[in-house]
């Protein structure tokens, strides 16, 4: 935390070294006027990030790369964005529209109407949470603003080089954005599966721009009637590093083959039972078989497995079960329950199907048995 008050609880920023295209822009003459449009690459366009050339050639389709932040929305900063003048004028998330600017202020802030404003007739005064159309398109300045993304990633061999940064990539691609919303959700889900931690910064990963076969709108010139054909576009997509996957299976397999068996015991001889002498029990001396006692309901053995019975859970830290391993050892010790036990206590048959860290599969046990 900054120790600047006024800096407290901004967002933590690092350099840029340089920003990633996705296209070219192209400049035509049309009814006599000159018409500049950008068009789709095949490949990652590097003019912004020339030092990135000696790495991986000037039309790249594939970059090593990783995040710098766990959060999703840090790494990929997706909203509807309406831009006018080179600036911000409006962003929302197809709900609720997060800032705006109206006449030189922002009358919308953090999702709250700050100053009280119109909008096609419509009044909105301080405190007010001002719906975003999204692609409903229910403002008439919406035509203008597009789902825009902001993917920010790190260079592995830039890394190496010592130099801490990241590059920026624009996307307007709606096909795109969700195929990097989905791996990111995917690779999330699958690190807290396999780490019980939902990280993300660090993770080697590899960034793609390929062909995805999509529909598209097209247009009838002559009828102006929109319609839809499909055909292929070149889309980003995201997954994880192969020796990434790999290291992570293989350390899962160790953990799991690593899990301790039940040690090999002997029978113990079974305990006498805990029984109360009634008022009319005598004791008899075996040899001479005269009574020897008479006493009424007092307790004369205890078996020693009744506090095992009583279901106490022994006192253990939870949070240091952090591996299968760990699990099987920890309910071996505290339970007497070995891991084809303990799978059945959870309700499954293989271990593959457990879907809980470990430590939260110890806390249902120890539940299930107090």
């Amino acid at each position: 935390m900054s120790p600047i008050h006024e800096l407290q609880g901004g967002v933590p920023r690092f350099k840029e070294l340089g920003r990633i295209g996705l296209g070219h822009l192209v400049t035509k003459t049309k009814n006599g006027r000159e018409v500049t449009y950008p068009v789709a690459d095949d490949h990652f366009v590097l003019t912004r990030a020339p030092e990135l050339v000696e790495i991986y050639g000037r039309e790249p389709k594939k970059l090593n790369i990783f995040f710098p932040f766990d959060e999703i929305d840090r790494n990929l900063d997706a909203w509807h964005r309406l831009y006018g003048s080179g600036s911000l004028k409006c962003r929302g998330d197809g709900k609720v529209i997060d800032i705006c600017l109206n006449r030189g202020r922002f009358v919308v802030s953090n999702g709250i109407c700050q100053h009280a404003f119109s909008e096609n007739g419509q009044d909105f005064e301080r405190g007010d949470v001002v719906p975003c159309g999204g692609f409903q398109k229910i403002y008439p300045k919406c035509k203008d603003c597009v789902p825009r993304a902001y993917l920010r990633i790190m260079i592995h061999e830039v890394m190496e080089q010592g130099k801490l940064g990241y590059y920026q990539i624009s996307t307007q691609s709606k096909n795109g954005i969700l195929n990097i919303q989905g791996a990111l959700e995917v690779m999330q889900d699958l690190v807290l599966r396999l780490t019980g931690k939902p990280y993300l910064a660090g993770i080697p990963m590899i960034l793609s721009l390929g062909p995805q076969n999509i529909s598209q709108p097209r247009t009838d010139k002559q009828t102006g009637e929109t319609y839809r054909v499909r055909g292929d576009k070149y889309i980003l997509s995201l997954e994880p590093h192969p020796d990434w996957i790999k290291a992570q299976m293989d350390s899962w397999q160790r953990q799991t083959l690593a899990a301790p068996e039940p040690p090999l015991t002997l029978a113990a001889p079974e305990p006498e039972k805990t029984h109360m002498k009634s008022d009319t029990e005598d004791l008899i001396d075996g040899e001479t078989g005269q009574v020897i006692e008479h006493s009424a309901g007092e307790v004369v053995d205890e078996d020693p497995s009744d506090a095992k019975r009583a279901g106490t859970v022994p006192a253990r830290d939870v949070e240091a079960i952090k591996t299968l391993g760990d699990l099987w050892q920890a309910c071996l010790d505290d339970f007497g329950l070995d891991r084809s036990d303990a799978l059945k206590e959870l309700g499954v048959k293989k271990q593959e199907h457990l879907n809980q860290p470990p430590r939260e599969l110890y806390r249902q046990i120890a539940t299930m048995r107090a």
